[in-house]
């Protein structure tokens, strides 16, 4: 007699008698002229953009709000306070319809602040999670990130000028860790499918109104990689027994690091395993449940459908007045260890040419010895700036250049040839009241020497020294 064995499911139906929700943009209360809303929240990586609808006949709302204006929207079973929802106004415009004249207001979640921040930085073996908290001290305003869970991985990574958002998207592949921002503006990042929510369900005759969609996606497959590298390398891996049941489904890979076929062969067959098969999706329709999280597993069941188990949730959206929610499932398979790497790769061929993150730059080409205010024992040579025959120092001093801010911080680039012995100095208030400055770190200037009149001085002590341009840049 063969033994099966099934997790058993029991679930015992809590309270949701008393639901209470409110809507509030900008302090200002609106359920009462509410036509419709949804509120999506999710997974960093997810679409959620809200849309709400109100009633404006009397014009109530005709330029009550503003572009950035906060967006709550509150729900629970008890008095109505557990926010769910944290946006800020997108776009506002007017509607003439079967309601009359409506305001229709679209907000995004507060995942969309991190695309307002570009990353410049760079880490060399370090934990991921604590790379999650550094770019959040350094980045953002008002975030915290009191439920990032320690990683056991290290990573050398770097970005130029990169969205925050797409930063978080790189750590999250490569951890395979899922991330969320709560209520509280606060970074939840946890490995995938480590959290079990058991405060939740969808269960026939309470929560669960309709499953739409509740299985594999056929669209996502990709069952013949093609891999073209460095000096005409190609490679071609492709799965047969895919290909008989879903069709020829090809993805081309161009990537020039790839110097061999092994190499191809390698990120070829890596992509295959990835892709050959559908991954598991699932849409389902939902009465409220409040106390769902992104990344949660949650228990699905529908007997007659044979479903029965946990599934990864990774963004629900609610819909007001008729408190119902739109939850969406996915079963992503684990990243293959040369596709992580492939990132990692990907990242550092970026060169950082701002690391400081200076806003503004004064840059001496040395074509002439124009926009100079004096010279001593120099002269310029195939566009490069030297010392005069026979001189064993020299330099120059530049014309103080007006800055649209006062200047706090500088960081000084140099290119040249044999630049030992060379010094620099600055001013930033336009007197001889400088401050020496070492090239390709930051210098603080003191208080009482910041200024709007920005100039560079540079000796020369060696006849070998050939100074091609500075960059003084400066914030």
């Amino acid at each position: 007699m063969v033994d099966v064995r099934r997790r058993a499911f029991i679930w015992i139906k809590p309270d949701r008698s008393g639901m209470t929700w409110d809507i509030i943009i900008k302090s200002t209360n609106v359920d009462r002229s509410l036509i419709s809303a949804k509120f999506p929240v999710g997974l960093i990586g997810e679409e959620l953009t809200c849309e709400i609808e109100l009633n404006n006949n009397n014009e109530k709302f005709t330029n009550a709000f503003a572009l950035g204006d906060d967006i709550f929207f509150d729900m629970d079973f008890v008095d109505g306070t557990t926010r769910q929802f944290r946006g800020v106004v997108e776009k506002l415009e007017t509607k003439f319809g079967a309601f009359g004249n409506t305001l229709v207001i679209r907000g995004s979640h507060i995942n969309s602040l991190l695309l307002d921040k570009t990353v410049i930085a760079e880490y060399t073996n370090t934990l991921i999670s604590d790379i999650l908290k550094d770019l959040i001290d350094d980045n953002l305003t008002g975030f915290t990130y009191s439920n990032v869970n320690a990683t056991i991985t290290t990573l050398s990574i770097k970005w130029n000028a990169k969205p925050f958002y797409d930063c978080v998207l790189d750590l999250m592949k490569i951890a395979e860790f899922d991330c969320y921002i709560d209520k509280n503006k606060d970074f939840n990042f946890f490995q995938k499918k480590s959290k079990s929510n058991n405060d939740e369900a969808v269960v026939p005759n309470q929560t669960l109104i309709e499953i739409r969609h509740f299985g594999q996606e056929a669209a996502d497959v990709k069952n013949k990689i093609i891999v073209y590298g460095k000096n005409n390398v190609v490679y071609t891996a492709q799965d047969t027994d895919s290909q008989s049941t879903y069709g020829v489904k090809e993805k081309i890979i161009t990537d020039e690091s790839v110097e061999n076929e092994s190499q191809a062969k390698s990120l070829a067959d890596a992509e295959l395993a990835l892709l050959k098969y559908p991954p598991f999706k699932g849409e389902i329709s939902a009465f409220f449940m409040p106390k769902l999280n992104p990344g949660d597993k949650v228990w699905v069941v529908n007997q007659p459908a044979g479903i029965q188990d946990e599934y990864r949730l990774v963004k629900y959206v609610f819909n007001v007045p008729n408190v119902t929610m739109d939850l969406f499932f996915t079963e992503e398979k684990s990243i293959p260890q040369i596709i992580k790497d492939r990132i990692i790769k990907d990242t550092q061929q970026e060169t950082i040419t701002n690391p400081f993150k200076m806003e503004y730059s004064i840059v001496f080409p040395f074509n002439d010895l124009s926009g100079l205010s004096s010279t001593t024992n120099v002269e310029i040579f195939n566009g490069n700036l030297r010392l005069t025959s026979g001189s064993s120092t020299g330099g120059i001093v530049s014309n103080p250049t007006t800055t649209p801010i006062t200047v706090a911080k500088v960081h000084l680039v140099v290119k040249g040839e044999q630049l030992s012995g060379t010094t620099y100095s600055i001013s930033a208030d336009g007197t001889t009241n400088y401050i020496d400055v070492t090239p390709n770190t930051e210098t603080s200037i003191p208080t009482a020497q910041q200024g709007t009149r920005l100039k560079i001085k540079v000796d020369l002590t060696s006849s070998t020294t050939l100074l091609d341009n500075l960059t003084l840049l400066y914030k």
